[in-house]
């Protein structure tokens, strides 16, 4: 398909006031939202997240798409801020590569 990925320097906090639309370049993580009674759920899909982080699935595929592991497997720093003692545990550290 010869598709090329292209990061971005992520724009400033100055920047996204500026320009609002500007906060679609931010980074981001991707979740999933599941009924806050299916836990055996959470946890079996946390679970799967984690091993693929671990054993290199998640790099392995996202090579095979054109990107880059260490710039999309690498979450931004305050995705742990905002999600803990919100939908994670006060002690949640987000899946990253290199951990």
């Amino acid at each position: 398909m010869k598709i090329r990925t292209e990061y971005l320097t992520p724009p400033t906090a100055a920047e996204v006031k500026a320009r609002p639309a500007y906060a679609y370049f931010q980074p981001y993580q991707t979740g999933f939202y599941l009924p806050k009674q299916a836990t055996r759920l959470e946890k079996a899909i946390s679970a799967q997240i984690d091993a693929m982080y671990t054993n290199g699935e998640m790099a392995r595929l996202v090579k095979k798409c054109g990107g880059d592991p260490e710039q999309f497997l690498k979450p931004a720093a305050d995705v742990a801020t905002a999600r803990r003692g919100v939908d994670r545990p006060s002690s949640w550290t987000p899946p990253s590569i290199g951990q």
